[in-house]
């Protein structure tokens, strides 16, 4: 795969005593070149084309965030949430965001070192939602309580035939960070020292009733699409588990982040996930390798190895990367070759 990557300027629109607003427009052209088995494939995609919009209201302590996404021709809400935090140790978001679960797909598409995130990812994330998301805590030992409409982003999620507790899609999520601040940036650029260790759980009972709000969620995670959904609609009733943890080391330049993860829902599926991202930087030079599983119960693992370099002309600011992916899945191997270019201005 090649690719030409992320466009972001930002522009101060108005700052003052009592508000601010930044806004920033951010693209990703990407091309692309696998080879699946006999089959090759080469083409050319608009694949992140956003506008983002953040700052504070009336006091610091009030922050606003909006993201806009405008690929593929048409504009579609992403994120759109305000964050309040009267103390240090208490903060509530409201809005449409990222579900707190797992560390990768926490981490921003724009501080990645690899070109894109990993098979495991993409088989248990939760993606976006609508809800709120309360933290409790220090800097360095945080625990955050979630309760999402379940339905995904722009999506309202009600069925009248059951109490709106059971409709919910209930997350906790703890952060711990010795030696600092919890961080969602994967290369160490500064040479920094921090250890993150993390550890989420993900409840989500599924009525029948639910089926045609649950098969048009925008975020479907691969495990949610082979196990509960069928035919364009919901396998059955039930609760959907999952659980993560996490460990993030910046020691000297050098970066590791260890991930795993798991899904249950009922006797219909059940999987094991596993991710391992050693790095590098040197100066300006980054190297970062990644192994990722998934094991799903009663079939073959589907795994991936991707490797690649980055070099950081001015951070995540201006940045040129590149990887190589082989993956195994079920029945077919894939190479996958990327290249990207990242530039912010702001």
């Amino acid at each position: 795969m090649v690719g030409l990557a992320l466009l972001v300027i930002g522009l101060s629109i108005y700052s003052g005593e009592t508000a601010s607003a930044d806004l920033e427009l951010r693209g990703q052209i990407l091309g692309s070149y696998i080879t699946k088995d006999s089959n090759n494939s080469f083409g050319f995609s608009m694949r992140r084309a956003r506008i983002i919009l953040d700052g504070f209201l009336f006091s610091k302590k009030i922050k606003y965030y909006e993201q806009i996404t405008v690929e593929g021709g048409s504009l579609s809400l992403r994120d759109l949430y305000l964050t309040l935090k009267p103390a240090e140790i208490f903060g509530i978001t409201l809005g449409q965001f990222k579900v707190p679960f797992n560390r990768e797909e926490l981490t921003s598409s724009s501080k990645l070192e690899l070109v894109d995130r990993s098979v495991a990812n993409e088989y248990f994330f939760l993606g976006r939602d609508i809800g709120v998301d309360v933290s409790f805590g220090p800097e360095k030992y945080k625990l955050r309580l979630g309760a999402f409409t379940g339905a995904g982003r722009n999506i309202t999620r009600v069925d009248p035939t059951t109490k709106p507790s059971k409709n919910l899609l209930y997350t906790a999520r703890l952060e711990l960070s010795p030696l600092g601040k919890f961080v969602y940036d994967q290369p160490n650029l500064k040479g920094e020292k921090a250890v993150n260790i993390g550890g989420s759980l993900a409840l989500f009972p599924i009525s029948t009733a639910e089926a045609p709000k649950m098969t048009s969620r925008a975020d479907l995670s691969e495990f949610i699409k082979m196990h509960i959904i069928q035919e364009k609609n919901v396998r059955s009733n039930g609760t959907l588990l999952q659980g993560e943890s996490d460990l993030k080391i910046w020691w000297d330049f050098i970066g590791l982040e260890l991930e795993g993860l798991y899904a249950k829902f009922k006797d219909y599926g059940e999987a094991f996930g596993l991710r391992a991202q050693p790095s590098v930087v040197f100066q300006n030079f980054g190297f970062a390798v990644r192994y990722s599983l998934i094991s799903p119960k009663g079939e073959k693992n589907i795994w991936e190895i991707t490797a690649g370099p980055s070099y950081y002309f001015h951070g995540h600011n201006l940045k040129v990367q590149a990887d190589y992916s082989y993956i195994s899945e079920q029945d077919f191997k894939r190479n996958l070759i990327r290249v990207q270019l990242q530039f912010i201005v702001k």
